[in-house]
């Protein structure tokens, strides 16, 4: 703009008219004028004064004074930012204006760049820096400093030195290393303490700039907060660790030859691996008086730890009056968890000089008591073990109680053996012939041989244990001179049969896994009572009308007691086809004890290798699961605010644009698109998380498929025939119907793609089973004991069907056998299943073709008919006060404008906190909130709950990008509230707070 007298502007005008630049003439202008005005040429030295106001004031416009002679002198010291002489020839003046506009020009640039920064920098949640090459100015900080640290990041910015007093003590040194690597990109993780005296983790990555073929000028680093992440990486490593230590604890207990050795063994691989300080066992019994008695058997302490409670190891005491209620618990068969700030003052004092923070003690069952405990004790930290550390330490036990029975029947044997050293020393009574002599001496000769054939057979290590089983049977079966013997399975609920799990010899009529007549009187009293018992002619006796007589023709019988892991198990049973040749002795139910103790002994061996072997696998699953499930959620969390803050300034601008800006409405419509497709595939991640949220309610699985007959017959091939056998009468299942629908899409999509094309039939079947008749060997299998019923989706196809390599990576995510773009469908199917209760399994030969059979809970009642609801109109503003709360700026801020432009009076707030504050200072002047469930200091759901106490039935819309599952149902199921999933529509955001307001 050009402003002055006439001849001044004339002059001005023409040395410009070469210069790519619009120009406006005035006589005179106001503040106003210059608004938006990057350059200003004033002529004549009366505008002087309007300048000095105009820099006053702050205007961004550079000003150039275009003056005669010494005029240029009284303006000296003002705020012209340039001087133009008039008198000077015309290409001097255009060279003068060109320089200056090139000034104003930068200068604007510069301001944009600024703005740009400081907008996207303040609306992530990671601390953007940028410092100096050398590292000893910070030229800028994000506003997500402050939310990171606590703190005000001007101290920061003035001193980066200030930095390091928020810095973990132990890990200064790591900084000054990566003060070191600042002119090579680099990333580090450390630690921060807050304000509040909170410990942080932080990672930073670090990317120098420099011009072009020259040296760093500039830092700029992205910390972000992965406080969560790293706690979630040490629970895994933790629980890794503890798997792998009890395997190689279990694997010691088993394999070796001295019990007791194994022990030691085993405690001080177990130690380590459970990151405790001391692990000891000690029996404890009742003497003859009834009173408690408590012996440290064995022992282990790490190398800092002083074995205080091991010094009296063996010897036996009686129990301290403060532990007996402890002790009582673990005769119960309760595993107890001890914390030192919860114990009384007497047991703390007790424990103080070991410097016990907290225990873990876990009872030992053997033979159907308890035995006594083992401990697990932290000295360092007042710790909780979850619920699989217990699992995993509470199976540990049992398999002490395994070896403690082993050595149980180590000392039986020897007191067998003391008995047949008797019998030999009898044989050389003087007071016998000596025709009576040599009879006894071929007895004691023949037993002998007989009991050590018993030992060398059950402890043979080359063995497996289903092998040694089946050797020890061998030789009762020889010893006591009977045609069978069989391991039973007798479980409380078994009255006129029980399960044959092991039988020898292979020819008899009874096999393996057959139900067998059961004599449940003479069975209870020998386990009742844990010991043999013995007929040796069925004539004669009730059992002679018994089915085992009758039926299978045994006459004599001997049975010995299972006990596994202290429980009653079932019975060992000796079996003669023919009267036994006299009454059975002492010596022959000592046998059979002895027999029956290696048996189960041998049966704990082989459960604990079978539960290892599971427990591996689904610890392998687990943590893949849950890896990726921690992934899905992260990246839907931060993804969904992002597309959150798109989809809502989207939509302004699309209300905004003009009508005849057709161009940028289609660009702003297509950005909306791409982000609800994006939105789509978060929903996918979040299903195969399990993370998704789940509105559970009866429905109909038959309906369901005929609503979707149109849309499933769209993704047929041409000459694929889809066969609907559903019956129209199933019961209402237990499901989220937009969930099932995505289920059976994919799977008949897979089913689609087997068929590669070509002709071939898709038939889906449903019907009913009891919970117990689900596939014991599925893949994924229900874990809900609840579940008394299910109904069976199958889904099968004529295609070309999956090999057993292609089959077991089928539902693992990303794994696709079908070209790019593919891979999610299955692992999405898998979440939903398991959010539902449900159980999956699939069937498949090559060239023959698949099937997936899902099974989804039965529901106790018919679904609800459906009632349509009357649409709001779109157009009616929103005449409320509305309290936004979320952490995201972008998200706050895109929904305060959009209800803003709809009418609404917007307050807003950064976490549960301060809307709680807000809340308590505006009382009754809120008429609804608009609240995100994930927020720091305070997250959503309590926030609901105070702000319920504080106004009750306040209109609350709950909001999140990531569904907490329990904890959204839970707040939920209050009246007057509801919940948008993340990112939603303005136009959802709209319909969902008319109906609310509207309750």
């Amino acid at each position: 703009m050009i402003v002055g007298d006439e001849a001044g502007r004339t002059l001005v005008r023409e040395a410009a008219s070469g210069l790519a630049m619009s120009i406006e003439e005035r006589a005179d202008a106001s503040m106003g004028d210059l608004r938006g005005v990057r350059l200003a040429v004033v002529c004549g030295l009366g505008r002087a004064s309007d300048l000095a106001e105009m820099r006053a004031r702050g205007d961004d416009v550079v000003v150039v004074a275009a003056l005669r002679g010494t005029d240029a002198a009284l303006l000296a010291g003002s705020s012209v930012d340039d001087f133009v002489s008039l008198d000077a020839p015309a290409r001097e003046i255009a060279a003068r204006l060109g320089f200056a506009a090139a000034r104003a020009a930068a200068s604007h640039a510069a301001e944009i760049e600024g703005v740009r920064l400081t907008e996207v920098a303040d609306v992530v949640d990671d601390l953007i820096a940028i410092s100096s090459a050398d590292g000893r100015r910070n030229l800028f900080l994000s506003a997500a400093f402050e939310t990171i640290t606590g703190t005000p990041r001007e101290p920061v910015l003035d001193d980066p030195a200030h930095y390091l007093g928020l810095v973990h003590p132990d890990d200064h040194s790591l900084l000054r290393e990566a003060h070191m690597q600042r002119h090579q990109p680099h990333e580090y993780r450390y630690r921060i303490i807050r304000a509040d005296g909170q410990t942080r983790w932080l990672h930073t990555r670090a990317f120098p700039t420099a011009r072009e073929g020259g040296a760093p000028t500039r830092v700029i680093t992205v910390t972000r907060d992965v406080t969560a992440r790293k706690s979630a990486e040490d629970d895994a490593e933790a629980q890794r660790r503890l798997i792998e230590g009890v395997t190689s604890a279990l694997t010691t207990l088993l394999a070796a030859a001295s019990p007791s050795e194994s022990i030691d063994r085993a405690l001080a691989i177990l130690g380590p691996a459970a990151l405790v300080d001391r692990v000891y066992i000690a029996r404890h019994h009742r003497d003859d008086a009834d009173e408690l008695r408590v012996a440290v058997r064995h022992e282990w302490v790490s190398e800092e730890t002083t074995p205080s409670l091991g010094t009296d190891v063996g010897g036996e005491r009686p129990a301290l009056p403060e532990a007996r209620p402890l002790l009582a618990m673990l005769e119960r068969g309760q595993t107890v968890e001890l914390v030192r700030s919860e114990l009384p003052p007497a047991m703390r004092e007790r424990l103080d000089p070991s410097g016990v923070r907290s225990m873990l003690v876990v009872p030992i069952v053997a033979d159907g008591a308890c035995w006594g405990h083992v401990g697990f004790v932290d000295c360092h930290a007042e710790r909780r073990w979850d619920a699989t550390a217990r699992a995993t330490l509470e199976a540990t036990a049992a398999a002490v109680g395994s070896t403690i029975m082993r050595e149980r029947a180590m000392e039986a044997l020897a007191e067998q053996l003391h008995r047949v050293r008797s019998l030999f020393e009898s044989a050389a009574n003087p007071a016998l012939t000596a025709r009576d002599q040599l009879d006894r001496l071929l007895e004691v000769g023949v037993r002998l041989h007989r009991v050590r054939s018993l030992f060398e057979s059950a402890a043979n290590p080359a063995l497996t244990a289903r092998d040694q089983l089946d050797r020890l049977l061998e030789v009762g079966v020889r010893l006591l001179g009977v045609d069978v013997a069989a391991v039973l399975r007798i479980r409380p609920e078994d009255t006129e049969t029980c399960e044959a799990t092991h039988v020898h010899p292979a020819t008899t009529p009874m096999q393996p896994g057959e139900r067998v007549p059961l004599t449940r009187d003479l069975w209870e009293i020998s386990i009742a009572e844990n010991r043999p018992m013995a007929v040796a002619d069925a004539v004669g006796t009730r059992y002679e009308d018994a089915p085992a007589h009758r039926d299978r023709g045994f006459r004599s019988f001997l049975g010995a007691p299972l006990w596994v892991r202290g429980h009653a198990w079932g019975g060992l049973a000796f079996l003669g086809m023919e009267r036994h040749p006299q009454a059975f002795r002492d010596t022959d139910l000592d046998l059979a004890r002895l027999v029956a103790s290696g048996v189960s002994h041998l049966l704990e061996q082989i459960e604990a290798q079978e539960e290892r072997a599971a427990l591996e696998l689904r610890f392998r699953e687990t943590q893949k699961l849950e890896s990726l499930g921690l992934l899905a959620g992260g990246i839907a969390h931060d993804f969904n605010n992002m597309l959150m803050g798109i989809m809502g300034h989207a939509a302004v601008a699309t209300r905004a644009a003009s009508e005849e800006a057709a161009i940028v409405r289609e660009s702003l419509e297509q950005i909306t698109a791409i982000t609800q497709r994006a939105a789509g595939l978060t929903r996918q991640l979040l299903a195969y998380a399990g993370r998704d949220r789940v509105r559970i309610q009866p429905m109909s699985l038959s309906g369901l498929v005929r609503e979707m007959s149109e849309l499933l017959a769209v993704v047929l091939p041409k000459d694929a025939r889809l066969e609907n056998q559903l019956p129209v009468d199933l019961p209402a299942v237990l499901g989220d119907s937009a969930q099932l629908q995505q289920v059976v899409m994919n799977l008949i999509t897979n089913a689609s793609d087997a068929l590669a094309g070509g002709a071939g039939v898709i038939t889906l079947r449903a019907w009913v089973i009891d919970a117990d008749a689900l596939p014991a060997a599925g893949r994924f299998v229900a874990e809900d004991t609840r579940v008394e019923r299910y109904a069976v989706l199958e889904v099968n196809d004529t295609g070309r069907g999956m090999g057993p390599e292609t089959l077991e990576h089928v539902f693992e995510p990303f794994f696709t056998t079908k070209g790019p773009g593919r891979g999610l469908g299955l692992a999405a199917v898998l979440g939903i299943v398991r959010s539902h209760h449900g159980a999956l399994d699939v069937e498949s030969t090559p060239d023959v073709g698949t099937t997936f059979r899902l099974f989804l809970p039965i529901a106790d009642h018919a679904p609800e008919p459906a009632h349509a609801k009357p649409e709001s109109p779109a157009g009616r503003r929103l005449a409320v006060r509305v309290l936004v709360v979320d952490d995201t700026d972008q998200v706050r801020k895109t929904v305060e404008r959009v209800l803003t432009m709809h009418g609404a009076e917007v307050l807003t707030a950064r976490d549960g906190v301060e809307a709680v504050e807000v809340v308590e200072r505006e009382r009754e002047r809120v008429d609804v909130v608009v609240l995100d469930l994930t927020m720091p200091r305070m997250d959503g759901a309590k926030a609901h709950e105070r702000i319920r106490e504080i106004v009750p039935g306040l209109p609350i819309l709950l909001m999140s990008g990531y569904a907490e599952g329990e904890q959204v149902e839970h707040v939920l199921s209050q009246p007057r509230t509801r919940f948008l999933a993340k990112p939603f529509d303005m136009a959802e955001l709209l319909r969902a707070l008319r109906e609310l307001l509207a309750e």
